[in-house]
């Protein structure tokens, strides 16, 4: 019990006696006081062991249970701690390092490791300070080793216990993928077929307007190649094949082709490289290679302008000259069927697809009319487009009499083909985002013919909106019916306009006259057209499109898109 030692401050009536109290008060005793030890003056007053008396207090008349409240005491301490308990490893190329710190937070006590299992662990191994068992003192931190290694499943997802006597275990999870590198080169005597792949839920309904749902965030791609091999060559990559064809490979972007400018240590832990407008991602795959044995796949942290960071160093010298692909997790399709030239020479096509995300920035085209963008791309003709007028027709045939047809929707469906040319990464990386915008036929816009649908007669001067026109069967046939009655006019300067026409008119054999909505500010002269086109509002007419890579992303490519209109919703 503890004693504390204080004074008795003296009463203003003088003295530790009050003569003022009544009797009755004064007689009032109490024996429950703890012992205390008065020291009046500097010397003791009462008795250390003797109760006080005559003081008017009685202790408590009821008992109070409690319990202590919890605190961050008993939150933190008191317990094992292990961090990180889950260690993603992405796409495992290479050998990779894990650490993992296990802390003892008891700070009266010491606890005992006895086991580190690991389930599904195939490849991966835990290397700890000491063998086990291992002793941990009070608030002592640990650090493990997890090694994981290439060898092993394809898929990793593995748990990592921590077992301490008399503790319930501690578990890591473990999870990853093991890649294969496909290093032999596409061979370039033929094209890279590239394909994109969205999917649309289209549905449609008599009067011909549409209900559209994307159902893909991003399309699954596809690339096709062929390939050649001789002597060694050969032998690695049938072997190759033959342990990991179903599985997943580091696929190297061929045409995205790069070389380094100069040589790269060993250890660096980023790439000079102008990688603008090519297929590098954060926490995506870099090859550097240098022929089908010497190779080293990276795993890129960032993507800085002119500079990709790496998440680990590398491992071997590399020289200036140096192939560099940006990598993609891809499958092959199916098995390459091998065709023999010699016994030392092989060919094959092959086909992988890829078995991750493969997001792409995507841009509409600038150009707009009427709320939707317009397709001012024009397209290479060197190959002729096509285009055709079709009808949503139901055929009745009973085999007996007359054949009986419905023009459901009583509209016409017009479709037409474009061919464009890419020359260099800039045009390639403009087109491929005009692309992941159009998102196959999901998004709408604007699709001029890019053909002289129209020839103006006369001119027209800046406030007038009569356009006098060769006789073409517009006032006859179109009518004005949706998909020909906006108009797409392209001066010689490259200035375009675009205007709706609201009614047609003929005036004789050889003219007539249209009524444009607005219009055009200045005067346009027939010398001065370059094209008047018709344009619809359209959609892709299919959720695949393909690019063809004549070259490396330095040169050429091509792309064929078709599109439908939906005259239903066109304004």
């Amino acid at each position: 019990m503890p004693i504390r030692t204080g004074y008795v401050v003296a009463s203003a009536r003088g003295g530790l006696v009050n003569p003022n109290i009544s009797g009755d008060v004064g007689a009032f005793e109490f024996e429950g006081w703890l012992p205390r030890t008065w020291v009046v003056g500097g010397q003791p007053g009462l008795d250390a062991g003797s109760p006080l008396r005559n003081l008017p207090i009685r202790p408590a008349a009821t008992t109070r249970a409690g319990y202590a409240v919890a605190s961050y005491l008993q939150d933190f301490y008191f317990r094992i701690h292990v961090y990180p308990r889950l260690l993603e490893l992405g796409n495992l190329v290479t050998q990779q390092v894990r650490q993992v710190a296990v802390w003892n937070a008891w700070p009266d006590s010491s606890r005992q490791l006895i086991d580190t299992p690991v389930i599904g662990g195939s490849g991966i191994t835990v290397t700890g300070p000491a063998p086990l068992p291992l002793s941990f003192r009070p608030l002592q931190e640990r650090i493990f080793d997890v090694v994981v290694n290439t060898a092993g499943a394809p898929v990793i997802d593995a748990i990592l216990t921590f077992e301490f006597a008399g503790l319930d275990g501690i578990p890591v999870t473990i999870t990853g993928r093991r890649l294969q590198a496909w290093a032999l080169p596409a061979d370039w005597g033929s094209n890279i077929e590239e394909e994109l792949s969205w999917l649309t839920q289209i549905q449609q309904a008599v009067d011909g307007s549409e209900d559209s749902e994307a159902l893909r965030e991003a399309p699954r791609r596809q690339w096709e190649f062929d390939v050649v091999a001789d002597r060694r060559e050969r032998r690695i990559i049938e072997n190759a094949v033959y342990d990991w064809a179903a599985r997943i490979w580091a696929m190297p972007v061929m045409p995205d082709r790069s070389e380094l400018a100069a040589d790269l240590p060993a250890a660096s832990e980023a790439i000079a490289l102008d990688h603008a407008h090519l297929d590098y991602v954060a926490g995506g795959l870099a090859m550097l290679w240098g022929d089908l044995q010497r190779y080293e796949l990276v795993e890129i942290a960032t993507t800085e302008p002119g500079v990709l960071g790496l998440a680990r160093p590398t491992l071997q010298p590399w020289p200036a000259g140096t192939r560099v692909y940006p990598c993609r997790a891809a499958r092959l399709a199916e098995a390459p069927t091998w065709r023999r030239r010699s016994d030392q020479v092989i060919t094959s096509r092959v086909r992988f697809e890829a078995s991750e995300p493969c997001d792409w920035p995507a841009v509409a085209p600038p150009a707009m009319y009427l709320g939707y963008p317009v397709l001012e791309w024009r397209a290479d003709e060197s190959d002729d487009p096509t285009a055709s007028s079709l009808r949503a027709v139901e055929i009745l045939d009973g085999d007996v009499g007359l054949v009986s047809i419905d023009d459901i929707t009583g509209r016409a469906w017009a479709q037409q083909s474009h061919d464009f040319t890419l020359a260099g990464r800039s045009e390639r990386s403009a087109h491929r985002s005009y692309l992941y915008w159009l998102a196959g036929r999901y998004q709408r816009l604007w699709v001029p013919t890019f053909a002289d649908d129209v020839q103006q007669l006369e001119l027209l001067t800046s406030g007038v909106s009569t356009l006098f026109v060769a006789a073409a069967g517009i006032t006859a046939h179109l009518r004005q019916q949706p998909g020909r009655r906006h108009l797409r006019i392209e001066r010689n300067d490259g200035t375009v306009h675009y205007r709706e026409v609201l009614s047609s008119s003929e005036l004789d054999a050889d003219r007539e006259l249209l009524l444009i909505d607005s219009p055009l500010g200045a005067d346009l002269a027939p010398e001065q057209v370059r094209v008047i086109s018709w344009m619809a509002l359209s959609r892709q007419a299919s959720d695949r499109v393909g690019i063809t890579h004549i070259t490396d992303s330095e040169g050429a490519a091509r792309s064929r898109l078709s599109f439908v209109t939906v005259g239903a919703h066109e304004p």
